[in-house]
């Protein structure tokens, strides 16, 4: 029996992780800071099958030095994973400070307590300027090579495209700590090897539009909510690969019985050719797997970051471990719709209820909505779900922190715990009477609606109201 510690481990990818060593008869040990919405769920089933939680932050390296070991893999799945994290330099020190800061924790602790190192980069290290700037034709669903260059063509993306260019700071950060990882690698003799990855999908993910597009591409046709395809005209012809989870557990187990032939060895995987789509062939299918047709509307303009075609090279993976995919894009999507057909109310708690009015914040002039945060709420309060319909909250608590953001304003963070489901957190200026466009973004249609004030909450506070 190993000894498995995974950072970032009641993710997607880690939890997914950890559920396989577990059936193998290894112990895991699945260190996470919770701060993703859901991840208490994937920290409950982890729990459930027999894995260890260890509560902490890789940014603070004594939360890794309290992690009690001896470890024989350190499997590094920790990560802030949206793409747009640090575009408008909002958050560009928490990516950097979590993605890379973070790994580079990780990896000194490793090297410490010699501990051998898997780590999950990701596609996006590519420069998205280099991969837009190649030569595509169009076909009647998607876009596909028109040429061959140095590590592009249609058999997909190599280690030999060009680096030099832009990548966002998701993936600068990716990239800086995948170097890191193969200098301690090769300065200490530290096992380790690195898995780039495409866009990986299945069963637990948590899909949003900035990750993990095709279960949110999936769940939105499920609940009928209504799509839009961004960028590149707005035709729906920009194509990724996907990589179903249950091929890359595969993958990282058959690596995890290779570690000590590893020295920063650095493997492209994903969907390959044979496993990709683009949103336009995604939406059939989708529509084919649900019976559902949700409108999808047409954005133009490209979002900062974003990428035309992605297939990844699987060919050295396959020459070196013997490795490549087995399942394709329908097999991944099926998996995804059976797994929240077989878990209704995962659906519900994670992606809220089918499409209706979306909830409306109510503005009010009311000292009683002011003081929402220090006083206590109503005794029969209420949500609105789906086309009006209203629930009786029995139980709920209400938390704000509030912060100046400009003389006179300030900018709240609501967060209500409802019993049964996931912690919502929304964003909104009080001063305003209206939330923020992150706040809709947050939000999903069936949380609470709110009443949001229209003068200033007094700054840094933080008083919770308990509703029995």
């Amino acid at each position: 029996m190993s000894t498995i510690l995974i950072t970032g481990g009641c993710g997607f990818i880690g939890s997914n992780l950890a559920m396989a060593f577990l059936r193998r008869g290894d112990r895991v040990v699945a260190f996470d800071n919770l701060s993703r919405r859901g991840s208490e769920i994937l920290q409950k089933r982890i729990q459930e099958a027999g894995a260890e939680f260890v509560r902490g932050d890789i940014r603070h390296p004594a939360d890794l030095d309290s992690l009690s070991g001896p470890f024989d893999l350190m499997i590094e799945c920790s990560a802030e994973p949206s793409v747009l994290a640090g575009i408008h330099g909002d958050d560009a020190s928490f990516v950097v400070q979590n993605n890379l800061v973070g790994s580079l924790h990780c990896f000194e602790y490793a090297r410490r307590n010699g501990i051998p190192v898997l780590f999950l980069s990701t596609s996006r290290v590519y420069p998205y300027d280099r991969l837009n700037g190649q030569e595509y034709r169009e076909t009647p669903t998607r876009l596909v090579p028109a040429g061959v260059s140095p590590g592009f063509g249609p058999g997909g993306i190599g280690l030999d495209f060009p680096m030099d260019g832009v990548r966002s700071l998701y993936g600068a950060t990716k990239l800086a700590s995948e170097i890191m990882l193969q200098e301690y690698s090769r300065q200490y003799g530290l096992p380790a090897v690195i898995n780039r990855c495409g866009v990986v999908a299945g069963p637990w993910q948590l899909g949003k539009q900035d990750q993990g597009v095709f279960t949110y591409w999936l769940v939105s046709h499920l609940l009928n909510r209504p799509l839009a395809t961004i960028g590149f005209g707005g035709a729906g012809k920009q194509v990724r690969d996907l990589l179903h989870i249950d091929d890359l557990v595969d993958l990282v187990l058959l690596q995890a019985g290779r570690m000590a032939e590893f020295r920063g060895d650095l493997f492209p995987v994903g969907g390959g050719p044979e496993s990709s789509l683009s949103l336009l062939e995604a939406t059939a299918l989708c529509r084919q797997l649900t019976g559902q047709a949700p409108p999808v509307s047409s954005v133009k303009e490209t979002r900062p970051a974003d990428v035309a075609w992605y297939i990844t090279d699987n060919r050295l993976a396959a020459e070196r471990l013997g490795w490549q995919p087995k399942r394709h894009a329908e097999a991944v999507l099926r998996d995804i719709r059976d797994w929240l057909q077989a878990n209704p109310g995962l659906l519900d708690s994670l992606f809220g209820a089918p499409a209706g009015p979306p909830p409306r914040f109510s503005p009010s002039s009311s000292p009683s909505a002011t003081r929402r945060a220090a006083s206590p709420a109503p005794a029969k309060p209420s949500w609105t779900g789906s086309a009006g319909r209203t629930s009786p909250i029995t139980k709920s608590a209400w938390s704000t922190t509030a912060a100046p953001t400009a003389p006179g304003t300030f900018s709240a963070i609501w967060r209500c715990a409802i019993p049964g489901s996931a912690l919502w957190t929304i964003r909104g200026r009080t001063a305003t009477g209206s939330p923020s466009a992150r706040a809709w973004n947050t939000m999903p249609a069936s949380a609470p609606a709110l009443s949001w004030a229209t003068s200033p909450i007094p700054p840094m506070t933080s008083s919770p109201t308990t509703v029995k």
